[in-house]
């Protein structure tokens, strides 16, 4: 079951890379940290990542239904994507986190993370609304 309580066939693949940059998307983050899981609360982690000098994940294959599901009107609840959570951690930046990432199978989708650095001395996981959240992605 997804986040809406769902059912989802998962019999392919879809991928997912995750590009991570500050200053507006201008430069970008090497170094991030970036956990994908399932989009079940507490769900184990599907991967750990580190992006490239170019800001980049490694290109990861994640469960989707079939791509059959998005070809045709529904004719049933299942939804016709994967749903994932990307979180993004980098020292000296504002912790990230995209909820319900849709992933569709035979599909590469990127999901752009837009850092932004804390000022001094701040708390990634404060309460003074550094902690930024966002769903959604990109399909390429």
């Amino acid at each position: 079951m997804n986040a809406s309580n769902r059912p989802i066939a998962q019999e392919g693949m879809g991928y997912l890379v995750v590009k991570v940059s500050t200053a507006l998307g201008a430069v970008p983050l090497a170094g991030a940290s970036v956990i994908i899981r399932d989009s079940t609360d507490g769900s184990p982690i599907r991967y750990s990542l580190v992006t490239d000098t170019d800001g980049l994940t490694e290109r990861v294959p994640l469960p989707a239904p079939p791509r059959s599901l998005s070809e045709a009107p529904p004719t049933s609840d299942a939804l016709p994507y994967g749903l994932y959570i990307v979180e993004v951690f980098a020292d000296g930046y504002a912790d990230r986190f995209y909820r319900n990432v849709a992933i569709f199978e035979g599909i590469t989708s990127v999901q752009p993370v837009l850092t932004v650095p804390l000022t001094e001395g701040a708390n990634p996981d404060s309460s003074d609304g550094r902690r930024l959240h966002g769903t959604g992605g990109q399909t390429v």
